[in-house]
């Protein structure tokens, strides 16, 4: 599972540099367009928000994956490694059922997009509400598999005297 994992994570990289670099091109041209030429073109209005949306659900789970997330790092360096296994255990369940829930919300865009239309250019919203569910499933597949690692990490036999 772990190699699966990691070669999403490259795919995922990948993707979101391209994004980057598409959003990045989009709005350099739809701001020269818009105030040297004095044009705008709508599929570079769908397609820079289209972009960010997509380049916000990819690079949050990659976030989750690499454990760059939010972190209390108050408590965790005080907790002895025992409870500090279990005091991560329950950080990765929160973000797990914050993916799923993410999920779960995005499907219902999934279907408001076949039905919304972007009114720049007539395209179904589907393509930019497509981001929410796939980056939830993305942030809680990656989240089991860090809770995965949390439990099958055993405390060493002088870690026991400790917690």
């Amino acid at each position: 599972m772990n190699r699966t994992v990691d070669t999403v994570e490259e795919i995922l990289t990948h993707l979101i540099v391209w994004c980057g670099l598409v959003l990045l091109a989009a709005v350099f041209i739809q701001v020269v367009n818009r105030y040297a030429l004095a044009i705008s073109w709508p599929f570079i209005q769908m397609l820079i928000p289209l972009c960010f949306v997509w380049l916000s659900m990819l690079g949050a789970a990659v976030a989750v994956r690499r454990k760059l997330h939010f972190d209390i790092d108050l408590i965790s360096p005080r907790l002895k490694p025992k409870t500090r296994r279990y005091y991560l255990m329950a950080i990765t369940v929160s973000v797990i059922l914050g993916g799923l829930i993410t999920l779960w919300a995005g499907l219902g865009f999934l279907k408001l997009g076949l039905l919304k239309k972007d009114p720049s250019t007539g395209a179904p919203m589907i393509y930019a509400f497509g981001s929410i569910p796939m980056g939830g499933a993305l942030i809680s597949l990656f989240a089991i598999e860090q809770f995965w690692k949390y439990r099958s990490q055993f405390p060493k036999s002088d870690d026991k005297t400790n917690a």
